[in-house]
């Protein structure tokens, strides 16, 4: 499990505060209290944990994206 804080929230786009897991075949979650937002995506594809980060942080990165005035 993850969780964002002062000393790492400018590595990511979630909010301090928030909390994140990644599991196999490229499955992820986040919750973000502050923005009120969970995000979920499940995938099917058991690959390297690299592909794993790469699809969570794109979706991750829209999601964000699509909020922001």
């Amino acid at each position: 499990m993850g969780l964002e804080t002062l000393a790492n929230d400018y590595l990511s786009p979630l909010s301090a505060g928030s909390f994140f897991w990644g599991g196999a075949f490229s499955t992820s979650y986040w919750a973000d209290p502050k923005e009120k937002l969970i995000g979920i995506i499940y995938t099917n594809v058991y690959q390297t944990q690299l592909l794993q980060k790469d699809i969570s942080e794109r979706f991750k990165a829209l999601t964000y994206q699509a909020i922001i005035d």
